[in-house]
This record gives C-alpha cells, sequence and structure tokens, in this order.
C-alpha cells in the first residue's frame, strides 16, 4: 500500500512539474550591472537588462540601455579569473547604438575578470574597429 501511495505521490508532482505548477519563481531582479564609457556617452545596464550566458566555455554578457547593446564575451572561460584580450580572440566583443548604422566591434583592449564563481566581476577597455574607445568598464553577473 505505501508503494502505491509513493507511486501515486510522485506521478502527482511529476506532473506538477511537468505543467510547471511547482516552477521557481524568477521574479526576483538579478544584481547584474555592466557600465562602460563609450566614446563621449556613460553606457549603464542593470537588473533584467543585463544577461549572462555561459555555453560551453564560452562566457557572455550583455547589456541594453536606451537604444544601445552593448556585448563582452570571452571565448575560453574556465570559470577563474584572468585577463583576456580582444586582438587575439580571446574576447570579443562590440556595441549597436540605435542611433548609428551598423555595429562596431573591439580591436583591441582586455577583459579582467576578477572575481569567478556564481559572481562573475570584472573590467573591460578597448578600441573599436570604428575607432571609438570604451573605457571603464565593468561588470558583475550572477549566473
Amino acid at each position: 500500500m505505501k508503494k502505491i501511495l509513493r507511486s501515486a505521490l510522485f506521478v502527482f508532482c511529476a506532473s506538477l512539474f511537468m505543467f510547471g505548477w511547482c516552477k521557481k519563481n524568477n521574479s526576483t531582479t538579478p544584481n547584474n550591472s555592466l557600465t562602460a564609457q563609450i566614446g563621449s556617452s556613460q553606457f549603464s545596464s542593470s537588473g533584467n537588462s543585463v544577461n549572462v550566458n555561459i555555453t560551453g566555455s564560452e562566457l557572455t554578457i550583455t547589456g541594453e540601455s536606451g537604444g544601445t547593446v552593448l556585448t563582452v564575451a570571452v571565448a575560453n572561460y574556465t570559470n577563474a579569473a584572468g585577463t583576456f584580450h580582444f586582438d587575439n580572440g580571446e574576447a570579443l566583443g562590440g556595441y549597436a547604438d540605435s542611433g548609428t548604422s551598423g555595429d562596431d566591434v573591439f580591436v583591441s583592449g582586455t577583459v579582467v575578470i576578477t572575481q569567478a564563481g556564481s559572481t562573475i566581476a570584472g573590467t573591460f577597455s578597448g578600441t573599436t574597429q570604428g575607432g571609438t574607445t570604451i573605457s571603464n568598464g565593468s561588470f558583475s553577473v550572477q549566473h
């Protein structure tokens, strides 16, 4: 009898999970931030406007603010602190501004990860293909 009740309880809970009634509450805003000076403009994005994604070994952080999208990525992220360079492909990134035509990508500069783990934090700076200087960049994201 206990075995039948356990099986029934398992089936009931599994069906609740499958149909979304037991989903984790994702209504809290993450404590994510991405900021930088893009040319003469200050970029600042936080909360749900900053996304972090780790796919395989690639770490990608993207933020959006006022029509500008800024992305910083590390091609071979190993969940450890380190320095990664844009000019040799260790780091990738760029920005798209709604007021300009097209994207502009980093061709030089660095990403420095100072904290790794469930919170990833660091700094970045560089120059884009179009000659824009991106300085004082910082990020802190939770994944």
